[in-house]
């Protein structure tokens, strides 16, 4: 039922979210690093992204996550 969907031309069309999604955890992390020596937590943003990536490649919805947006379904995987 699902094999129809992960077909090689349906993923390559989604390289656009791919990227999309990657540039923006780029400059979160840019942000977050900075000129900084000391570690940096990653388990939040690469929530957000796989949430992101789930939300724009398969539901065609954006969450928002990554610019800081809440919405319902955000808030309740934060609270999870």
């Amino acid at each position: 039922m699902l094999n129809p969907i992960f077909t090689a031309p349906y993923i390559r069309d989604l390289n656009p979210v791919f990227y999309g999604v990657a540039y923006q955890l780029r400059d979160i992390l840019r942000a977050k690093v900075g000129s900084r020596k000391e570690s940096v937590n990653l388990l939040q943003p690469l929530t957000q992204v796989a949430l992101e990536l789930i939300g724009q490649a398969g539901l065609g919805h954006d969450f928002g996550s990554l610019q800081g947006r809440s919405d319902g379904y955000v808030k309740a995987s934060k609270d999870f």
